[in-house]
């Protein structure tokens, strides 16, 4: 059985190769986030260190996040951090390789991915100083919930994929399909949520796709798509 030390070792030899050099300091900090946890479970810290408690300090504030490897995950914190009126100063993402026991502790560190691994996303920001502590944890919890929706619209991005090329062919098809209807106008109009129902798909996954593919699905004509938020109830 690998020692601790030897563990953190290994996880600090990885995480250096991947942030840098000068990272090495501080790396021992992130580990202790990264050492237990669960597939799925998502680890944010938003703190100011020092060196009587980490043993390092810098003039900013630093976010340390740990989440399984998924896309859009730089660009959903950068945009959360944004609309919290934070900066980002600087933001490095790296991946490490992880065996983990059923209680969700490292057990082995990898050089390389394969099939018996845990591929984990370890993000580090730099951002301006915020000495708060109600700032430091409404922006934990804001990077919690945007990444929490990442992981529903990658695990539907498939699903999705698939139901929206089937409706597509059906439609070429001229079958009479409702995905979109018409107002007291006469303008043709659909909604994410009327989407989501159709499809089965969950709704947030429906929203990041439209935002994404808004080019590809106006080849059905002019038709307005509104973002409905679920009804309560």
């Amino acid at each position: 059985m690998v020692s601790y030390n030897d563990l953190t070792q290994r996880w600090i030899q990885q995480y250096c190769v991947g942030m840098g050099e000068e990272s090495h300091p501080s790396a021992l900090t992130h580990f202790k986030l990264a050492h237990k946890r669960h597939a799925g479970v998502i680890k944010v810290q938003a703190y100011n260190p020092t060196q009587g408690v980490e043993g390092w300090e810098v003039t900013h504030t630093i976010v340390d996040v740990i989440c399984d490897d998924l896309p859009f995950l730089a660009d959903s914190i950068s945009m959360e951090i944004n609309k919290q009126n934070l900066t980002v100063l600087e933001l490095h993402q790296i991946v490490i390789s992880v065996q983990r026991d059923a209680q969700g502790l490292i057990v082995a560190v990898l050089d390389h991915k394969d099939v018996t691994c845990q591929h984990e996303a370890i993000l580090r920001l730099r951002i301006t100083r915020q000495t708060k502590d109600v700032v430091l944890n409404q922006l934990e919890a804001g990077l919690k919930r945007i990444l929490t929706d990442v992981q529903i619209t990658v695990s539907d991005w498939q699903p999705m994929q698939k139901a929206m090329a089937k409706t597509r062919a059906e439609i070429k098809q001229d079958k009479n399909i409702p995905v979109a209807f018409l107002d007291e106008t006469g303008a043709a109009y659909t909604t994410t949520l009327i989407i989501a129902e159709g499809t089965g798909v969950e709704h947030k996954a429906v929203i990041q796709l439209v935002r994404t593919y808004i080019d590809d699905l106006q080849e059905f004509g002019l038709v307005t798509f509104q973002m409905r938020p679920r009804l309560k109830g």
